[in-house]
């Protein structure tokens, strides 16, 4: 699946864990990310990758354009975020 997608603060959820891995490019923007207390911030031009089964938090505190992928192809030396590009932490 793929898509595009503006956002804004009612893109929130605190705990997710998806069956499926997924990979996201910020058009614009800022979002953030929390996995295991961590805050990631993610910016313009960044790229994020989720596995799937792995446990993360998302919000947006004002807008955030992004293109999204989802595949249910596992990961499964995988268990951590993999972010490129301008983010902080």
């Amino acid at each position: 699946m793929q898509d595009n997608a503006i956002v804004g603060q009612d893109w929130k959820e605190p705990k997710v864990c998806s069956p499926f891995s997924r990979i996201y490019y910020i058009v614009d923007g800022e979002g953030i990310l929390t996995v295991n207390g961590q805050r990631i911030v993610l910016k313009k031009g960044s790229v994020w990758l989720v596995p799937a089964g792995m446990t993360f938090g998302y919000f947006c505190e004002s807008s955030m354009e992004q293109l999204f992928f989802s595949s249910e192809c596992t990961l499964q030396r995988w268990n951590r975020f993999i972010v490129w590009g301008p983010a902080a932490v």
